[in-house]
């Protein structure tokens, strides 16, 4: 299943503990932490207190991401993080970046900003546990998707696939509703969404991003429905034809994939099919009884 990392750049500090109840309830997995230093990039942001303090109130997997002129000095400070993500460009020499965010018993990512050719992390990638592709200008929420930057996440797939290295590929800015599944078609394992996610409701941001890479269809050769997350079956609706009578018999979605409202689009696709076929509806199966009920 894709990763969703909500970061807390865009987060509402004043409310702060109740929108990480809110994170985790609604089951995003990561919880993204940029950190900038004023010097890199334009902007200040937080230091390792306020990443310790959320530490009280959550227990996502903490995917810090230091935006600043020296991760060999800055690493360490952030004892709580899971994975520390540097930036190629950055003044420190990527070999010892990469040798400090180990010995401190992290994860180490890599990410280049939108102007850098991301081929010139080939000697690195074999060491890393996640690539970033930044698909804004480093620095600011709230910027406008740059699609162009899916070639490098679409260069890095073909790169771990033929080099069978294991790095998760994430992307962060501009990711909403309509670039979540552009990103994940490209190659992404891992979405960084902050405006989108935080403004709104939450859950049903982080919802609607996990559901981003799953497919539901048809499928009359097997009388079901189905559901795939990038090509995993993850659910389906199965029927029995008994005259001109469609027996819904079966729905199931795996256990990881349940809340999400996967079985309701199954039975809603195969109720379509049924009716544009003419034919008569009969649910054996518990679960379609009561959406059938309930629609009522």
């Amino acid at each position: 299943m894709i990763k969703v990392a909500p970061s807390v750049l865009s987060a509402d500090y004043l409310n702060l503990k109740e929108q990480l109840s809110a994170l985790e309830e609604g089951k995003a997995d990561w919880l993204h932490f940029d950190v900038m230093d004023g010097h890199f990039v334009p902007n200040l942001t937080f230091g390792p207190k306020i990443l310790n303090d959320m530490c009280k109130a959550t227990s996502l997997f903490k995917d810090v991401h230091i935006m600043v002129d020296n991760p060999v000095t800055v690493a360490p400070w952030f004892e709580n993080a899971d994975l520390i993500t540097f930036h190629y460009e950055s003044n420190d020499p990527v070999p010892e970046v990469i040798k400090t965010i180990k010995q401190a018993g992290k994860k180490v990512g890599i990410s280049v900003k939108p102007k850098t050719d991301v081929t010139l992390l080939t000697p690195y990638l074999r060491e890393m546990d996640l690539v970033l592709v930044m698909s804004v200008e480093p620095g600011f929420g709230g910027q406008a998707f740059m699609s162009d930057m899916l070639d490098k996440v679409k260069w890095l797939k073909e790169y771990r696939e033929t080099n069978n290295l294991n790095y998760l590929i994430e992307i962060d800015g501009g990711i909403n509703a309509e670039t979540s599944p552009l990103a994940i078609e490209a190659g992404c394992d891992v979405l960084v969404a902050g405006s989108y996610v935080f403004k709104g409701d939450i859950k049903e941001k982080i919802r609607t991003l996990k559901l981003a890479s799953i497919r539901v269809v048809y499928e009359a050769d097997k009388c079901r429905t189905a559901a795939y997350d990038q090509g995993k079956l993850i659910g389906e609706c199965d029927y029995l034809v008994e005259g001109n009578m469609w027996n819904f018999c079966h729905t199931e979605v795996n256990e990881e994939y349940k809340g999400m409202g996967i079985a309701a689009k199954l039975v809603e696709l195969l109720l379509n099919k049924c009716e544009e076929e003419g034919h008569e509806v009969k649910a054996t199966c518990s679960y379609v009884k009561r959406y059938i009920e309930a629609g009522k």
